[in-house]
């Protein structure tokens, strides 16, 4: 619903170029490509469209590549302009400001025209411009715009094919110039609301790039005063609520997101094992930080030991103490073997936890099997009991 028609409404296509006022306002495509070649795409994410302002990320990127940053920064700069986008200025340097407004993309395309045609003669003016347009009027796709963000999101290597097209340098200079400039006026606070790395174009394209992830493009013609398209950002607003993709969330303690990198199955294994060291280590502070946050201390490894096991052979007296009076964990787990916490206190004589154990109730293997008393074993995946024979 955050992104529906009625959203839009009082937004149009960009009206200065009759290619963009005449299309469909209606459109509306996604397509996502993550670095290791995985592709999503869905509504009009086939439908061509001008790349426009989104062409100045691939000159920029390509510049960058074959040039060095000081030949390239000679003649453009690096700063927001705080300008109208299309006004052909300067910085008190006597540069453009920086590479994705239009004065930075005409230096930029003359650039690579240099490197094309160097015996061009500079009295040629309007071709040196005409590169520039020329650029702009290049149609794309979402699904190719994608895979291009993917590439940037990839260090320069393309996922699809495995080649690399862009030095790692060009892609650091690339993606720091679109975070701070990519759109327009509306950066700084595409910055602090979404916090993703973007290029907007005014033809209602948004191309994202997320490092070391994934790479996605958005397009929905009708866009703001800003030229960013209202549906493109209204989406960069909600993913960035759903998964970790702000430059600046902390995935690892920011429970209501989650991370599409990262399998639910290895974040519960994780913290397996983190359990399962804190308690042979005898770390109860982290043992006790687990509990406060829910987490469940009856857990197994994949030998069924649980962490009562491990502190009572190891003899961690407080924190078999813990787990069995402030946890209430199961005394009488078993392992793969069928021993019990009591039967490793025995084995290393840790007589302290002995008694501890014994005053809740704790059994050994053999008075289980006395009694043909079979607890319930935990898996160590699932925090549900898992009865075995």
């Amino acid at each position: 619903n955050v992104i529906s028609k009625q959203t839009i409404i009082v937004f149009q296509p960009y009206p200065l170029i009759r290619q963009t006022a005449s299309i469909n306002p209606d459109a509306f495509g996604i397509s996502i490509c993550s670095t290791d070649g995985q592709r999503f795409s869905i509504g009009d994410a086939k439908d061509p469209f001008l790349l426009l302002s989104c062409s100045n990320v691939l000159t920029y990127s390509l510049a960058r590549t074959h040039l060095s940053s000081d030949e390239v920064h000679e003649y453009v700069g690096q700063e927001p302009s705080g300008r109208n986008c299309s006004e052909l200025a300067v910085d008190s340097n006597n540069r453009p400001h920086n590479p994705m407004i239009d004065a930075g993309g005409i230096m930029i395309a003359c650039l690579l025209q240099k490197l094309a045609q160097p015996d061009m003669k500079y009295s040629e003016v309007f071709e040196w411009v005409f590169s520039y347009f020329k650029c702009r009027a290049m149609e794309g796709t979402c699904e190719a715009l994608a895979v291009v963000a993917a590439t940037l999101a990839n260090g320069g290597i393309n996922p699809i094919t495995g080649e690399t097209v862009l030095s790692c340098d060009a892609v650091t200079d690339t993606l720091s110039l679109m975070h701070s400039c990519g759109l327009k006026g509306y950066s700084g606070k595409f910055a602090f609301e979404v916090g993703m790395t973007a290029k907007a174009a005014e033809s209602g394209a948004i191309m994202v790039v997320v490092p070391n992830v994934l790479g996605f493009c958005v397009w929905s013609p009708p866009v703001d005063k800003f030229d960013v398209s209202t549906r493109g950002l209204k989406f960069c607003q909600k993913i960035v609520t759903a998964f970790p993709f702000h430059h600046f969330d902390n995935a690892k303690h920011d429970k209501m997101k989650s991370d599409p990198c990262m399998a639910e199955v290895y974040e519960k294994s994780e913290a397996v094992v983190a359990i399962l060291f804190s308690a042979a280590s005898g770390d109860v502070t982290a043992m006790r930080r687990f509990f406060m946050s829910g987490m469940n201390l009856n857990t197994a490894d994949y030998d069924g030991r649980t962490p009562l096991h491990l502190s009572a052979a190891e003899g961690h007296t407080e924190c078999v103490e813990f787990l069995v009076k402030t946890c209430k964990v199961d005394p009488n787990s078993r392992d793969r073997w069928g021993q019990t916490p009591l039967d490793d206190a025995k084995l290393f004589n840790h007589q302290g936890i002995i008694d501890i154990l014994r005053q809740a109730g704790a059994l050994s293997k053999d008075e289980m099997k006395s009694q043909n008393t079979i607890p319930s074993r935990t898996n160590s995946i699932s925090s549900e009991p898992v009865t075995i024979a």
